[in-house]
């Protein structure tokens, strides 16, 4: 048995999931204590139910500090596919919302199917990526995982911790357990409407040189809005869902029906991924910098495959 499998193993059996039938959105269920279905908060089991006091939800918990490195890593991807549940209370404030309201007309089930199909389509051949300096790239490689706005001290008031919380099925007080953002695309990146590489260098000067390609183990534990969500979530004005089960309400308000695939964007209208869990040094595929990064850069990234991007 792997490490992973057996930290598997272990967190199932800690939390009293029946390891024959494993972690999977085949379990979904609610907790039938009432204070764990307020606001309709949809679980994988009895897990992480921190406002009930029974002995099902909260007797068994096993504080994670007893768990090597690997252990810790395994058991927080295993939550992260619990937490990347967007909460049904949040869902209905989009649906409720003035923004989504004045779409109503519009979107008909007919208009809805189309977009759904059109974004799974466009996210088949993504990758998950995100951007950072070459400083923050060594640091994350030393450290050993990308850390979230809040662990950093950068967090932004249109998207607080209480509001990450609210959405995504985050029951800790944990600023590790908040997403980290980044954005999909294919392996080309993005490019502008006209196929230039404005939006690319936008991206390059917000947040650095170094694209980092994730694994696609991620994808189960990753969620995601088109458009920059900043301001579109202070406003209801979408949802995330997983990449593997896309909703209309991912897609905004003003949404262009001409764009020609998920590369093509102007500012601001990059697909946005939120991913739950951990986003590890392991968890990276390869790094494509725009130019040459610095020989300090290229000694720390070790066994991790980089190149220079076309």
């Amino acid at each position: 048995m792997t490490a992973g499998a057996r930290a598997e193993y272990k967190y199932l059996q800690v939390f009293n999931i029946d390891t024959r039938t494993r972690y999977s959105a085949a379990n979904v269920g609610t907790c039938s204590h009432q204070v764990c279905r307020d606001d309709g908060i949809v679980r994988f089991g009895p897990l992480h139910h921190s406002d009930c006091h029974s002995d099902e939800c909260q007797g068994s918990r096993q504080d994670e500090h007893g768990m090597n490195d690997e252990d810790r890593k395994s058991a927080r991807a295993i939550r992260g596919s619990q937490m990347a549940v967007v909460r049904e209370s949040f869902i209905r404030e989009v649906e409720s919302s003035e923004p989504r309201q004045r779409l109503r007309a519009f979107l008909t089930p007919d208009v809805e199917e189309a977009i759904r199909g059109q974004m799974a389509e466009w996210l088949s051949d993504a990758v998950l990526a995100l951007r950072v300096t070459e400083t923050a790239l060594r640091a994350v490689l030393d450290g050993g995982r990308f850390k979230t706005q809040d662990e950093m001290g950068l967090p932004d008031p249109r998207r607080s911790a209480d509001l990450q919380r609210s959405i995504w099925t985050i029951d800790s007080e944990d600023a590790a357990d908040l997403p980290v953002y980044g954005y999909a695309a294919t392996l080309g990146d993005v490019r502008d409407r006209d196929g230039g590489g404005a939006m690319r260098k936008s991206l390059q000067e917000s947040f650095g040189s170094a694209r980092v390609i994730l694994d696609d183990s991620l994808r189960d534990r990753t969620t995601f809005t088109m458009h920059d969500s900043l301001s579109l979530l202070e406003t209801r004005a979408v949802a995330p869902s997983l990449i593997a089960a896309p909703s209309h309400l991912s897609w905004p308000p003003g949404g262009d029906f001409k764009r020609k695939n998920l590369d093509w964007c102007g500012a601001n209208e990059f697909f946005e991924l939120q991913m739950l869990g951990g986003v590890y040094v392991d968890d990276i595929a390869e790094v494509l910098f725009d130019w040459e990064p610095a020989q300090v850069t290229k000694d720390a990234l070790g066994h991790v495959r980089f190149a220079v991007a076309d």
